[in-house]
């Protein structure tokens, strides 16, 4: 029989302490949100999320003028690289903590489940189910941690308390990414080193470098300025900044060599220029009003499964060589073949789930001698490698429920709501936009603010209709 001695009793009382302490900060904060408008606790969520990476970065010493990529790794054990880890963990805590009292909430005051925007919410839940939930016990390598589920805590949040307005969104939303622009630009000036990558081949003839800034990284830069772009030629600001703004933006999505944001550039102006055409009278066009209303959606989901298609085909043969591309540099974008090889490696040895959500983390980017690689710099590829066919699936159903949920909104939206999820799905092709496991960095707050902006298009919708 085994007798309690004094280190048990304290264990106990420093857990009951602890939980006594966490259900009070809890309730406090439960009793702060009743006492707010629901765009205070929606701001809070978007300043906490949107600003925080750029005070890490801030935080994290790196050297880009010798050309040498961002020297992470290198830095990790420095002093400055500690701090910024410690201010990602405490506000990722504040912030879940937030988005529980948020739901609890939302929870609270409408009791009715429907509210508008379910059917994005649940596809959202089910590709984090179906993907990172199920190969965290069912893949090649299981891994568990609790930082998984923060993401969709805050979507639900959102989901929960999103009877906001589009307008307002928006302004908020300027604000954080205007904070990127000029923050970015004032540390070119200041320390270049720091935030301008060198000797980099560049597309643009004397333009050899690019700018990084507070962003991190060139093409989530990139992303930014093209989202502040969309959001101030659909919002205009009404004051004297705005010209100085826009040519902020402008240049600094040039500075930052992007091609894959160019590139969704160029497919956002397709967009504006296709729904100035579908504004014309049904008659005139030779069909109906609802087939045109999803026409949009259709063909780009029919686009999208047919590439998509092709692509696991090619995949899924083992006896192509994706090495061979990379050598005459076709079918690549700028050397991310072998990362894709590598990648879709893992997914074979595992294809219902995957390998797991620890791909390419730093143990296993050291099996490849691949220390600066942090993703399969692919969607499609990384959630095959990362979650299987079973991911996959979920993936698409989300990407679909996007791309129906924005062409609904097409017409009152002049094209900004497609216009944004085809900034997600085109970095999908070379980026992992939808892949971030923290919260608190730049490549979910984008995701989030697509989320939101839909959210709060179908919250309207909802309240019209109703």
């Amino acid at each position: 029989m085994y007798i309690l001695n004094w280190f048990d009793f304290v264990i106990f009382g420093v857990a009951g302490a602890l939980g006594l302490g966490a259900t009070f900060f809890f309730w406090v904060l439960f009793g702060i949100t009743k006492s707010i408008t629901k765009e205070r606790m929606i701001g809070a969520l978007l300043v906490g999320i949107g600003v925080i990476p750029a005070m890490t970065a801030i935080l994290s010493p790196r050297e880009l003028g010798f050309g040498q990529g961002i020297q992470y790794i290198v830095s990790a054990t420095s002093q400055s690289a500690g701090i910024a880890s410690w201010v990602n963990r405490l506000v990722s805590l504040a912030l879940v903590s937030l988005t529980l009292a948020m739901t609890l909430r939302g929870l609270i005051e409408n009791s009715k489940f429907r509210r508008g925007g379910e059917a994005l919410w649940f596809s959202y839940i089910a590709m984090f189910l179906l993907g990172i939930c199920v190969s965290s016990f069912a893949g090649t390598k299981p891994s568990f941690f609790h930082t998984m589920f923060y993401a969709p805590l805050v979507m639900t949040a959102v989901y929960m308390n999103s009877s906001v307005s589009p307008e307002w969104l928006a302004y908020w939303a300027k604000k954080i990414l205007l904070i990127y622009l000029y923050g970015t630009l004032i540390a070119a000036a200041i320390v270049p080193d720091w935030a301008i990558e060198g000797a980099y081949q560049s597309v643009i003839p004397g333009l050899n470098s690019r700018l990084v800034g507070l962003a991190g990284h060139s093409n989530g830069l990139g992303a930014l300025a093209l989202l502040f772009l969309l959001l101030e030629l659909y919002f205009p600001s009404r004051n004297l900044w705005r010209l100085l703004n826009l040519t902020a933006a402008l240049a600094v999505l040039v500075a930052a060599q992007s091609k894959t944001v160019w590139i969704a550039a160029i497919v956002c102006i397709a967009i504006a220029v296709s729904c100035q055409m579908f504004h014309q009278p049904a008659s005139r066009l030779g069909y109906k009003e609802p087939f045109r209303k999803h026409l949009l959606a259709i063909s780009g989901f029919a686009a999208l499964m047919g590439s998509l298609s092709a692509l696991l085909i090619l995949m899924y043969d083992q006896s192509i060589n994706f090495g061979e591309f990379s050598e005459s540099g076709v079918g690549t974008f700028t050397g991310r073949a072998r990362i894709w090889e590598i990648t879709l490696d893992a997914w074979r040895a595992n294809p219902i789930f995957g390998y797991g959500p620890r791909l390419w983390d730093f143990e296993f980017r050291t099996q490849y001698d691949a220390l600066a690689v942090g993703n399969a710099h692919n969607q499609f590829i990384e959630t095959l490698g990362n979650s299987g066919i079973l991911g996959f699936a979920g993936m698409i159903v989300y990407f679909f429920t996007l791309i129906l949920t924005a062409s609904r909104h097409l017409r009152v939206t002049r094209g900004l709501s497609l216009a944004l999820v085809a900034v997600l799905l085109v970095r999908s092709f070379a980026e992992t936009p939808l892949s971030s496991l923290s919260i608190v960095d730049t490549t979910f707050f984008m995701h989030l603010l697509v989320f939101a902006y839909l959210q709060t298009l179908d919250k309207q919708f909802n309240a019209v209709t109703r």
